[in-house]
Parts: C-alpha cells; sequence; structure tokens
C-alpha cells in the first residue's frame, strides 16, 4: 500500500490496495461527526460520484445529519457510519471491514454496478442492526452482499441485480408492523434464506389459520415457538387432541371430513398451503407469540393448491370443493388485485378469528366480522372452487404495502346499498346488499356463504339464499321488495338482539318482520338492540328482513295479512301467514292452471321452470272465501 503525497499527510491507510490521497475527495477528516459538514471531507460532501473512505483511527466517526450519497464506500476495520434515521445511496462497492450503525428510521439503497463487498449493520445493539427500508437496484450482473444480520422493520424492494441474504436478513414482526418484500421486478433475484417473523396477538385461546412464505418449513419450526399435541415429536399429549391439522378436498362427503391431523414434528408446511394450528399459551388465555421461519422465498407467479371433487351422493354441493390455502409471500396480499388468475374459484375468502369465533369473510367490495380484500403474511384462508379444473394463482404484483395484523382484522367500511345485521354487540354478523350486476340466486361473484362455528356456545346469523346459509347476500337492485329469511343458530339462553346498520344512501325502506307475532320494525327507526325472540325451533320461519314493500294480501276470515314475495320472482315464490287449510292456485295468463296445493300457514312455490311473464294466483280459506292476485315471474 502506498500514499499519494499530499499536506497534511496520512500516516496508514488500508484501502485494499487502491491509492489514497488526503487531497482526494472523499476522505473523511473528522473535524466534528457531522457527515453533511463540508469541513469534515476532502473536497467538501460527497456527490454520487464520491468514493468515500473512512479511516478508524478518526475520533470523530460520521454520523448522519441528512440523507446522503456516495460511488463506494469504504469503512476501515472497526470504523463506523451512523445512519442516524437518514437514508443513505450507494451507487459502488461496498468495502473495507466496519460497520454502518442502522436504526428502525434508517435506509440504505444501493444502485449501480458493484459487487465487492459486504452491507454490514453493526450487532452491538438490537436497534443498530436495523433499517426501515433496504432497496437494491443494481444492473442485471450487480450484486450485494450481506456480511452481518439486519433485522428489516419495513420494506425490501427489489429492482434489479441479485440480494444474497445469507440467512441474514430477518423480516421483523411486531404489534406495529411486520416487515415485507414489495413486487419484485422481473429478472431482481433474491437467494439464500431469508427469516420471516409473524407476530400473532394475543387474546383467546384457540385455533388459527397458518401458512408459510419460505420453502422446507417443517412443523418443528413453528413448535418451537408454541406448544403442539398428539403426533411423534409434540411437545404434549393432550388426551389424543391433535393441534395441527391441513385440510385435504378430495376427502368424499360433507367438508368437515377433509381434517388431515399432523402425525409427527417433521412433516413438512408447504407454501401455499393452509393448516389449522391451536395457537396457545395458556388455557383459555394467550400470551402474544412471535413466530419466526426460514429458508428461501418463493418469486414470481405462485399456484395455490387448489381442487374441486363432486360428492358421492352428488346431493352435497355446498359441501364441495372447499381449499384451505395460505399467503405466499413475505408481504400481505391484495384479493381484489386484478392480476389474480381465479378460474372456476368463487370470490370470498374467509378466515377465521379466535376471538370471536367467527369468520370474517369478505367479498367484492364487502365484510363481515372485519373481513377485508388484505391477506397477511403466513395467513391461511378458505377459498371454494366451484366446479371442475379449478385454478387460483397469484402473481408479484398481488402484493400490498398493506400492513395487515395476521388474525384480527380491521372494522368495514359499509358500501352503498347495504344493510348490515349485528347480533348481541358484534358476537356475528351477516349482511345484505344490493347491486346492478347480482343476481337474486347465489353468484360466485358477489355472494359469500355462512361459515358456521364449532362453538356450540356462541351463535351464527345469516340469511338464507335458497339452500345456501349466507354471510353475504347479495341481491339485484332494481328489485321493489324482497323478504329474506333471517335465522340463527345456537341460540343463547339470555335474550338476544339485534342491531342494524344501513348504508348512508340506501334507497328504500327496511323492515324486520316477525311472522310469528306479524310486526313490523322500521330499521330506520329502531336499529338498536331488537330484541331477537325465536327458539331454535323456529328460527328459520320467524324473522325476515323486509326491502322497500312487499304485497300485503287483504285478510280473508284470517287475523293476519298474507304475504307474497318476491315480486317479481325469479326461483321462488312465498306464501307467509295463509289461514288454516288454504288453498292456492296459480294461473297461466290465459287461465291455464300450472300449479295447486292445500297448505296451511306457509308455503314456498318453485317457478324456477316457469316462462318469464305475469301469473295470477288464488287463495280460498276453508269457508270458500277467495283473494286473488298477480306476480311477475322474471
Amino acid at each position: 500500500m502506498r500514499i499519494v503525497s499530499s499536506t497534511p499527510v496520512i500516516t496508514s491507510v488500508n484501502n485494499n490496495g487502491a491509492d489514497i490521497s488526503i487531497g482526494n475527495a472523499g476522505v473523511w477528516l473528522g473535524t466534528t461527526t457531522d457527515w453533511n459538514t463540508p469541513s469534515n471531507w476532502c473536497g467538501g460532501i460527497p456527490t454520487s460520484a464520491t468514493n468515500v473512505y473512512v479511516k478508524q483511527t478518526i475520533v470523530n466517526q460520521p454520523i448522519m445529519s441528512a440523507d446522503a450519497v456516495c460511488n463506494n464506500i469504504n469503512l476501515d476495520a472497526n470504523a463506523t457510519l451512523s445512519l442516524n434515521g437518514n437514508t443513505l445511496t450507494i451507487n459502488g462497492n461496498i468495502l473495507g471491514q466496519g460497520n454502518m450503525i442502522g436504526s428502525a428510521t434508517s435506509s440504505i439503497v444501493v444502485n449501480g454496478t458493484g459487487s465487492a463487498g459486504n452491507l454490514s449493520l453493526s450487532q452491538n445493539a438490537s436497534s443498530s442492526k436495523s433499517l426501515l427500508n433496504l432497496t437494491v437496484n443494481r444492473t442485471s450482473s450487480g450484486k450485494l452482499f450481506l456480511g452481518r444480520n439486519i433485522d428489516l422493520i419495513g420494506t425490501l424492494t427489489m429492482i434489479a441485480g441479485t440480494l444474497f441474504a445469507g440467512n441474514k436478513l430477518t423480516l421483523k414482526s411486531t404489534t406495529a408492523a411486520t416487515a415485507s418484500i414489495a413486487p419484485v421486478i422481473a429478472g431482481a433475484l433474491i437467494k439464500g434464506n431469508v427469516v420471516a417473523e409473524r407476530f400473532i396477538p394475543g387474546n383467546k385461546t384457540g385455533w388459527a389459520m397458518l401458512g408459510t412464505p419460505v420453502e422446507g418449513t417443517k412443523i418443528a419450526d413453528w413448535q418451537d415457538d408454541f406448544a403442539t399435541s398428539g403426533f411423534t415429536g409434540s411437545t404434549g399429549f393432550a388426551g389424543g387432541f391433535v393441534s395441527i391439522q391441513n385440510y385435504n378436498e378430495t376427502t368424499n362427503g360433507t367438508s368437515g371430513l377433509g381434517y388431515v391431523p399432523a402425525t409427527n414434528v417433521t412433516n413438512s408446511v408447504a407454501v401455499g398451503g393452509g393448516h389449522w394450528a391451536y395457537v396457545a399459551t395458556g388455557y383459555t388465555t394467550t400470551a402474544d407469540i412471535n413466530m419466526e421461519v426460514s429458508g428461501p422465498i418463493k418469486v414470481g407467479a405462485f399456484n395455490l393448491p387448489v381442487s374441486y371433487t363432486a360428492s358421492t351422493p352428488t346431493a352435497l354441493p355446498n359441501e364441495d370443493g372447499w381449499n384451505l390455502v395460505a399467503n405466499p409471500y413475505c408481504s400481505a396480499i391484495d384479493w381484489n388485485d386484478a392480476s389474480w388468475t381465479k378460474t372456476n374459484i368463487a370470490n370470498a375468502i374467509y378466515i377465521y378469528n379466535t376471538d370471536n369465533a367467527q369468520y370474517a369473510t369478505y367479498v367484492t367490495g364487502v365484510g363481515v366480522n372485519g373481513g377485508t380484500q388484505f391477506i397477511a403474511q403466513h395467513q391461511a384462508f378458505w377459498v371454494k372452487a366451484s366446479a371442475a379444473n379449478p385454478a387460483l394463482t397469484a402473481q408479484e404484483n398481488v402484493k400490498s404495502a398493506n400492513n395487515t395484523t395476521l388474525l384480527r382484522q380491521a372494522t368495514n367500511a359499509l358500501p352503498q346499498q347495504t344493510i348490515k345485521l349485528i347480533l348481541n354487540n358484534s358476537a356475528d354478523e351477516c349482511l345484505v346488499r344490493f347491486l346492478n350486476e347480482a343476481t337474486n340466486s347465489f353468484d360466485d361473484e358477489f355472494d359469500a356463504q355462512k361459515l358456521i362455528n364449532s362453538q356450540l356456545n356462541v351463535p351464527n346469523i345469516y340469511t338464507l339464499n335458497e339452500d345456501k346459509k349466507m354471510a353475504i347476500n347479495t341481491l339485484n337492485s332494481t328489485i321493489e321488495n324482497v323478504m329474506v329469511p333471517i335465522a340463527i343458530n345456537n341460540l343463547s339462553v339470555n335474550k338476544n338482539t339485534l342491531q342494524a346498520t344501513i348504508s348512508s344512501g340506501f334507497e328504500g325502506e327496511a323492515y324486520l318482520y316477525d311472522n310469528k307475532e306479524n310486526t313490523f320494525i322500521n330499521l330506520r327507526e329502531q336499529p338498536n338492540n331488537i330484541v331477537y325472540a325465536a327458539n331454535n325451533t323456529e328460527e328459520k320461519t320467524r324473522y325476515f328482513l323486509s326491502i322497500n314493500s312487499i304485497e300485503k294480501v287483504e285478510t280473508i276470515a284470517h287475523d293476519k295479512s298474507i304475504f307474497v314475495f318476491p315480486n317479481p320472482a325469479t326461483t321462488n315464490i312465498h306464501f307467509y301467514n295463509l289461514p288454516k287449510q288454504a288453498n292456492i292456485n296459480i294461473y297461466k295468463a290465459f287461465g291455464e292452471i300450472c300449479y295447486t296445493e292445500n297448505s296451511s300457514l306457509q308455503t314456498t312455490i318453485n317457478t324456477h321452470n316457469y316462462s318469464n311473464g305475469i301469473f295470477y294466483y288464488k287463495i280460498t280459506n276453508q269457508n270458500g272465501e277467495v283473494i286473488s292476485g298477480k306476480f311477475m315471474k322474471e
């Protein structure tokens, strides 16, 4: 090593064989500690073309007081550079054996063609090895090597070049935020293992829906963060209870038969595959848990494992096609993003929340129980395949900067033309909305079925759409009137109450109709603390959500009005509060009888095969008194 003569003279310099002159721009003089003071440098504050050199024997090591830039940077052994909450942009090589001192608000951008040296942060404290953001924008052949551990608080952005992580990059997760990897631009690479943390907020003990974003994960990688039970190598055996299970859609019969218990701590957890895990630190309540896994990450398009298997017997279509999948990326993902490929996949997602023992459900712009379009890192979720040969493919652009918390979803805003029914002060929710694009039958694009929780003492509220229990029931907005049956199962022995939330701009009137008492409650005038008095035997026949007007037929020697809905009808038409021993005849426009029935109290007539047009009905009671009316079939 030789020194180019200059005055004053540095007596010892180590720059990997390069010549250094005290007169060269970029040499740190250290009159004070401020990087951004010109007199602290030979040649003034470095620019993007300046090669920076910091000698270890200088007493005042540099501290950035604002964002800074350089070309090559060489930190002598034991030399330091404190980022001090600012962003350092490096356009060349990173040389020397010294360390940068990071923080949770400091960032580094690495540009240019360089490949030499390692990016090293001080390990003296947990804060000194932290970075808010790291951006890699090397040329296609450029490389960045990590020399020491980095705890990333915010975002890794890969624009170009290759990052060699070497198990030294940890994506931190706390109650405040979870670090993520932004959409990786085509051609950029991340090689080596990445450590991905997942903060799981504590509250009630119970099941969580988990996945992994790194390859090579095994149950053992979860087990060092929470206790397990029921399989070889688990931390205990609780009466045969198996605490981790995955799901096999191809299992014949009802959907509940598809759960596959773990057998060994060495069982693999595949990227994109969902698992149920009983996450607990206590019997009834659980402390916060910070889980971590390590391995190569997935970059680029990813095909989530979905299938559709028709049941035998074929009378179980609502049980077919349920798939438990998981977010495959080290980032939150946006279910609404146009980059998804969804072939024969219904558009609803379902995530179980232990705290209220209900499913957070979301579909096309609306959610209940906190369901949103954003799916957290490490989060598993249900989707339903609707036909054979389904496909569900994610692309890098489905990633989102949204910092969604695992399992605990945000409160939903209520879109227009929507009514939400809330049971027992947010114990459960269901929703009815109206869209021009929807039909009155089940729509994969706009509707979400109700997944019933397994807690016998926790009630569920839902509406009914023919044979389906509905969490989100979307109807066509052109219908003038509709009565939607409301049902609650697992009714509490205590008083149950409903609250109705009607979106701003909702057109029309909304009532809760009690079929037993023949009463209507105007939900605009009385939206809160409505007593729901049904018991389990009458849950599906007593209460209805009445939107706009319904046809109220005059009484015929009968103490209640007869209700006929919906009108127009699409698949079914309902007659409620019929007199005892009523006879119903339905006629085509020219008098031809197409239906006749003797019924008591109520009946539902399937109009699916009726041609579109006007039909007439005649109701005759046991005394021969007749009332008549008409309805439209669409």
